[in-house]
């Protein structure tokens, strides 16, 4: 089969954000491959696949083509390959993106040792393995592991041709260390980071992440006024546009998919810091009344009753004592196998809750037409049932 030309074909659709289009290509030249045993063509596309999955949230569809390319390797007898080993790291990014940590790190750590005897130690796909080696450890909040690994990055794309390798490992290394509180060495970072990518990079999506570090580097040290001026500066290079996906409401940020990436804890409290700025939220004001102008939308948020859809049809000031969220966040986080004690999960939640209480901008209170609901007591199901009751009862009146 032309192989090329249909991964030519692909980026394409990609590009245009064709997505189903660019699934029925995938899915049909896969079935092209196996039909002709073109096992090396079916390697190639079912990696591009995994990505595909990944990359628009279809994390049963991404595992499903994991197992299938891991399995096609070891028909074949070729698991000890930088080939597999390139697979492997995409399979464990997509383990990661899903949430099946302890898969994840099983297969970066079998990346790793394919690599430490199939490649020289400077070779650039080593650092791409710290990278995303990082990532899982900043999702399961293990801080100084992902420091380690991204100053490992770091000193491999010193002397990459392209600079912006270096320009985001050093902005990614300074989100693990402002986590740290360990400000004035993020500050260093952020600086070299803000050197090689403010104004010499394509991608506008890195200056507004440097930015971004350094508002929080900033707002660490108490100076406000400093940290507003950098959140300030991200704000025009963010552009989000939401697409439903098999029933699902996906958030892209430009081009990338971060519908699972903002539901993590760590952009959760971040939110909650970043929130408070005044030009945050009036970036965002906008944004969120267009949506609802649209078309019918369930939204929540700290402030949607209250400033964002002060006349909305339904309200419901939905809580939970802090116990009970903190109990259901560490359940969540036990069944992904990230092992974070109960009680820091539990001051997590009640620092967020201060925040958004004492916060300038739009804080955290109820609406008074809103019906308010606490769920400490009650289970998903309940909780569902007992806010489809208060709709039906809204919408009825």
């Amino acid at each position: 089969m032309q192989i090329q030309q249909t991964l030519s074909r692909l980026d394409d659709l990609l590009h245009q954000c064709r997505l189903d289009e660019a699934e029925t290509l995938l899915t049909q030249a896969v079935a092209q491959a196996q039909a002709e045993a073109d096992t090396d063509s079916e390697k190639l596309l079912r990696n591009e696949q995994i990505g595909f999955y990944r990359d628009c949230g279809k994390f049963p569809a991404a595992l499903e083509t994991a197992a299938a390319a891991r399995a096609l390797f070891e028909q074949t007898g070729e698991t000890d390959t930088i080939s597999y080993a390139t697979t492997l790291l995409n399979c464990a990014n997509a383990y990661r993106a899903a949430g099946n940590y302890a898969d994840a790190f099983a297969a970066y750590e079998t990346v790793q040792s394919l690599y430490a005897r199939l490649l020289p130690p400077d070779d650039g796909r080593v650092a791409s393995l710290w990278n995303n080696l990082a990532l899982l450890y900043q999702e399961t909040e293990q801080w100084e592991q992902a420091c380690t690994c991204l100053k490992q990055a770091l000193e491999l794309v010193q002397h990459d041709p392209d600079p912006t390798r270096t320009g985001i490992s050093a902005a990614n290394l300074a989100v693990s260390l402002l986590r740290l509180h360990r400000t004035a060495e993020a500050l260093r970072y952020l600086q070299q980071a803000e050197k090689i990518l403010i104004g010499k990079t394509p991608s506008d999506f890195h200056a507004s992440a440097v930015y971004a570090g350094f508002g929080d580097a900033y707002y660490q040290l108490g100076e406000y006024v400093k940290a507003a001026d950098a959140y300030e500066k991200a704000l025009p290079e963010i552009e989000l546009h939401f697409a439903f996906i098999d029933g699902e409401q996906h958030i892209y940020l430009k081009e990338e998919d971060v519908s699972t990436a903002i539901r993590t804890e760590e952009v959760g409290m971040a939110a909650s810091a970043v929130g408070a700025n005044p030009a945050v939220r009036a970036f965002l004001l906008g944004m969120q009344r267009d949506m609802a102008k649209k078309q019918d939308v369930l939204m929540d948020g700290r402030d949607i009753g209250t400033v964002v859809l002060p006349d909305a049809t339904v309200k419901i000031f939905l809580t939970a004592s802090p116990e009970a969220r903190a109990a259901r966040r560490w359940k969540e986080y036990q069944e992904k196998g990230v092992n974070t004690p109960y009680e820091e999960v539990l001051a997590d939640v009640k620092q967020r809750d201060y925040q958004d209480t004492h916060r300038a901008a739009a804080p955290l209170k109820q609406a008074e037409d809103a019906v308010l609901l606490d769920t400490s007591e009650l289970d998903f199901e309940q909780s569902l049932a007992a806010m489809k009751k208060i709709i039906a009862e809204k919408v009825k009146n």
